[in-house]
Formats: C-alpha cells, sequence, structure tokens
C-alpha cells in the first residue's frame, strides 16, 4: 500500500480492523456474518459508524450488493455516544482557563518546562482563533516566513503590518512528516482582532517533534493524540 504513514494507519483503523473479524477470508461473507463483525462495536460510537464504511465496500463486491446497501443503509449510524473529553465548553470558560493558564506559565521557574506550557497556550489559542487540530496547527506553513505559491504571497503570521488578517496556510503535511487529511488551504481567524491579542495568537510557539531515526510509522501517527494528551496535562493544572 502507498500513501504516507498516517494514511496507511487511517486505512488500518477503518478498514483493516475490520477485515481481520472475520473468520475465514476465502469464504464469502454473509449478511450474519457481516452484522456480527459490524455489531461487535457498540451502536452509537464513531467506531460503529467507522465500520459502516468497511461493511459497504465488502458488500459492494458481492454479486446481491444492491440488496445488502439497502440493508445496510437501514442501521442507525448517527454517533451518540461521546467521549468525555471531547465534550465542549464555553468561550468565557476557555477564556477564564486561558488567562489562568497563562499567570501560572509566567511563575514557572524552569525555562523548559515554561516554554512547554507556552507552546500548549498557543496552540490552544490557534484552536479557538482557526478551529485548528494539534496537527493542523504543525502543519502551518507561513508562521514566521513568506509563502508564495501561484504567483501569491503569504506573509508571515508574526507579521502584523503586511499580514494584518492573520491568514495562514495549512500545508499537506505536518513537519513530522504526517497528513492533515484536509490538504494545503489558506484559513483566515475568527474575525476578532481583540480576541486574537488576547490571546496571542502572532506570538508562534509552534509544537516540535522530530521523530527518531527508527521510529514506527504506528508511533509517529501517534503524534497528535500524544499532542492532545498534552493538552489534557496542561488543561488539569
Amino acid at each position: 500500500m502507498t500513501g504516507s504513514v498516517s494514511d496507511r494507519s487511517s486505512f488500518e483503523r477503518t478498514y483493516t480492523d475490520v477485515f481481520n473479524r472475520f473468520p475465514n477470508w476465502d469464504a464469502i461473507p454473509t449478511w450474519d456474518e457481516m452484522i456480527k463483525v459490524w455489531f461487535s462495536w457498540t451502536q452509537g460510537t464513531k467506531s460503529f459508524k467507522d465500520a459502516k464504511t468497511a461493511t459497504t465496500a465488502i458488500c459492494k463486491h458481492l454479486s446481491n450488493s444492491d440488496e445488502l446497501l439497502k440493508r445496510a443503509d437501514k442501521i442507525r449510524t448517527t454517533q451518540t455516544i461521546f467521549r468525555e473529553d471531547n465534550q465542549t465548553i464555553t468561550l468565557e470558560e476557555y477564556l477564564a482557563w486561558y488567562d489562568t493558564a497563562y499567570q501560572s506559565m509566567l511563575g514557572i521557574r524552569n525555562r523548559l518546562h515554561r516554554e512547554v506550557r507556552a507552546k500548549w497556550l498557543w496552540a490552544s489559542a490557534m484552536n479557538v482563533m482557526y478551529g485548528f487540530s494539534p496537527s493542523e496547527t504543525a502543519a502551518i506553513l507561513n508562521l514566521t516566513v513568506l509563502f508564495t505559491a501561484d504567483g501569491a504571497t503569504v506573509y508571515p503570521l508574526t507579521d502584523e503590518v503586511r499580514n494584518t488578517e492573520g491568514l495562514v496556510v495549512v500545508g499537506e503535511y505536518t513537519h513530522f512528516g504526517t497528513t492533515t487529511k484536509t490538504g494545503m488551504r489558506p484559513i483566515a481567524p475568527v474575525p476578532d482582532e481583540e480576541l486574537m491579542t488576547r490571546l496571542r495568537s502572532r506570538e508562534v510557539h509552534q509544537l516540535t517533534y522530530t521523530p527518531a531515526p527508527d521510529s514506527k510509522p504506528e508511533s509517529i501517527c501517534t503524534v497528535p493524540v500524544n499532542f492532545v494528551s498534552g493538552w489534557k496535562k496542561l488543561s488539569a493544572r
């Protein structure tokens, strides 16, 4: 299979995990077998919803595909069960947390610890201003340098004079090689200059990661997950 390590990881989560639950790959699966595999995940979860992609992919290759796809479409896959740490908070709650966390960060004497905290605060601010995940933030191409393509130039985010809107360009890959899965695109922030100033979005503190030469692909792919884990630790302090 070709593609980046994150593409391969996504394929394995979406397809291989489902395929491996079928006991006999040499036999054509029946509808009852597919339902048994599908419902090995809890209905209402994201995993159950994702399993539909692989299940319908199998159905399309069977002789009675039309009948099977009609059956599959009747099964409810709307996500109703969410992880507790994926719930939302209001902007006011976030700002109160941000102000407290920022003041706490200033009091950290260890420079390295203070810099790590500053990076997470900045990443959280980019999530609020641009809607970015940590990995998308790690793929921004014009944080402190010019970005030019097809005759168009986007000035650095740090250049308040020539980039007054705070426009950023997200690349296809993070600086450590995983894909953003959304493609290259320019993004403008929430049009609230006062909020952008308060969250210090132009004071760049990029999340950094350099894979070891012997890193396994699956380890590299979990970096965005580890980023989020670090975010949780920051929020808990």
